[in-house]
């Protein structure tokens, strides 16, 4: 199941806890919306979150978050053998790289933390629900749709565009 792109996000909502996959309710659509304007194909990415349960409205803990990191995430990231990693969201690049403040470190090339495989390059931003709870920002969707515009750009063997 190698994929060159692998998107990892914070946790499911409802839909995508009733389904099992990741990405199937309303910020999955913003994020299709995101990826056709960054020229990305959705099929051929592989998508999954930081924590694989609902947590019914709440943000998961940090036990919770370090449990499913060391028993899913480790894996998935070994069987898919991504070439670049896109977290979406702080909670996303705080369980790949255990760095927090996604202001701070977009537009970076950031490390895969200790313990979670093979070095793998990451890049942070924003999660798509920011858009869906926090109200439609032009900036944060134009933000998102550059980054991952960036990593496309990155894997094109563009790095002179990605992020730095």
């Amino acid at each position: 199941m190698p994929c060159d792109l692998m998107l990892v996000g914070m946790n499911p909502g409802a839909k995508e806890d009733a389904e099992g996959r990741p990405f199937v309710g309303p910020a999955g659509r913003i994020l299709d919306e995101a990826l056709r304007a960054a020229g990305l194909d959705r099929s051929r990415l592989f998508l999954t979150n930081a924590v694989k349960c609902f947590g019914a409205g709440r943000m998961p803990a940090r036990a919770e978050i370090r449990v499913c990191t060391g028993l899913y995430l480790q894996r998935e990231i070994a069987e898919v053998r991504p070439r670049l990693i896109v977290a979406l969201g702080d909670l996303a690049m705080r369980a790949l790289t255990d760095r927090s403040g996604l202001g701070a470190h977009r537009e970076q090339i950031l490390e895969l933390k200790p313990g979670l495989g093979n070095p793998v390059p990451v890049i942070a931003t924003f999660h798509p629900s920011a858009l869906q709870h926090g109200g439609y920002s032009p900036r944060i969707r134009g933000a998102l749709e550059r980054d991952l515009r960036a990593a496309r750009e990155w894997l094109e063997g563009r790095p002179s565009t990605a992020p730095r």
